[in-house]
């Protein structure tokens, strides 16, 4: 069997949706070797992208978002260029990584992430939006199956987007192997680097948008006592995104200046590093298609607190403690019970560690395999020959 996967999300600086296709892509190839896999930049290649040769190509692509006709232009020239590669190289099916899929004669497959733009459009460009708008939602029917990271969003496209549940299989994400508690003396140095010392602050992961509802965070750090804020500095990583307030204005705001530690994007190979050192995880999100950071933290033996809703229970289970997100005064009694309570913190540790194991992206692939097999149909079956042991085992 011949797979095409949009392999186009690797071309940008890799986030997300390039780690999905990256990660997923090494796995498919390890959990089904019998079948031929292909990915799609902008030619066909049987191999992925790595290194990024064409890290401006999202920079080219937003720029031509925002000059009347070019986009739709471009679109409609890589949708033909598509149909006539994908007859060429008698593709069999085809996974559309990045929800919008491009034409094709046979089986389609579509991974959703989440519906964050359907509910929370605000927080993405207008562009964006429009662009779900042109060539998402019309071509639902044009899917012979979807593939969803949580069961929360499984329920979310049965009951807002109208999917039939039996065409959409659920497969959660897998940890990448470097999430995994790190030495002393790495976090140690780490955690030098940024003023923070070891096994004394909570992190916060997560680009600045409302839905991740920081300033609630900030309202429910705020009370608590100022020995504790002096103990424990919240160390909030990650990038500015849409319609957020002024950053400096809000932490001036609750006096908070000199007990955050604001680190922005740190570099991928910090990151488990400043989990492993950290005292607790407060992720506090008000809408997650699978909430990532909560694995990666459980990974690396940090304890987390999270919130009640969406898809953050599934991943977490009893291994962390989770609260109403807006709830402000529940918030900041959960953080203050976990920061006076090392014996609880270690217990959560233990589980956090246990539970990172179930989630690898051989089991995704393995999913995924069984995704193929459905969009396929009984007349086509795509054999699965073998099940993945799960990570760590």
């Amino acid at each position: 069997m011949r797979v095409l996967l949009n392999g186009i999300p690797l071309l940008s600086p890799r986030s997300g949706v390039g780690n999905y296709v990256y990660f997923l892509g090494e796995a498919l190839r390890r959990v089904g070797p019998e079948h031929e896999w292909m990915f799609h930049y902008l030619t066909f290649q049987s191999s992925m992208v790595r290194n990024l040769p064409s890290a401006s190509f999202g920079k080219v692509r937003r720029q031509l978002r925002n000059v009347p006709g070019m986009y739709t232009a471009y679109r409609v020239a890589l949708e033909l260029f598509f149909r006539v590669n994908t007859y060429r190289k008698n593709i069999d099916l085809y996974h559309e990584t990045n929800y919008a899929p491009f034409p094709f004669r046979g089986p389609t497959v579509v991974t959703v992430y989440d519906l964050s733009f359907l509910y929370y459009p605000e927080t993405h460009p207008k562009e964006r939006v429009k662009f779900y708008e042109r060539y998402f939602y019309p071509r639902l029917s044009l899917i012979r199956h979807f593939l969803a990271i949580s069961e929360s969003v499984k329920r979310e496209m049965v009951k807002d987007l109208h999917i039939a549940a039996d065409r959409i299989t659920v497969t959660p994400l897998g940890l990448d192997a470097q999430y995994t508690p790190a030495a002393p003396g790495d976090v140690k140095t780490v955690t030098a680097k940024f003023g923070l010392t070891p096994g004394h602050y909570i992190i916060s992961v997560g680009t600045k948008e409302p839905r991740k509802n920081l300033k609630r965070l900030l309202a429910a750090y705020a009370k608590l006592s100022p020995s504790l804020r002096e103990r424990f500095p919240l160390a909030v990583v990650g990038g500015a995104g849409w319609l957020f307030d002024d950053w400096k204005t809000l932490l001036s705001r609750w006096g908070l200046s000199n007990d955050v530690k604001t680190l922005g994007y740190v570099p991928q190979e910090h990151l488990p590093v400043l989990y492993s050192g950290a005292t607790l995880l407060a992720y506090p999100s008000l809408y997650e298609g699978f909430g990532l950071p909560l694995l990666e933290a459980m990974g690396c033996g940090c304890p987390v607190l999270t919130s009640n809703v969406s898809s953050l229970p599934e991943v977490v289970g009893n291994a962390g403690v989770q609260v109403d997100p807006m709830d402000v005064d529940g918030l900041s009694a959960a953080m203050s019970r976990l920061l006076d309570d090392p014996a609880e913190r270690e217990r959560l540790r233990a589980l956090g560690l246990e539970r990172a194991k179930g989630f690898g992206w051989d089991q995704c692939a393995a999913l995924t395999l069984k995704g193929y097999a459905k969009a396929m149909g009984p007349s086509h079956p795509l054999p699965v020959h073998r099940e993945p042991a799960a990570r760590g085992s």
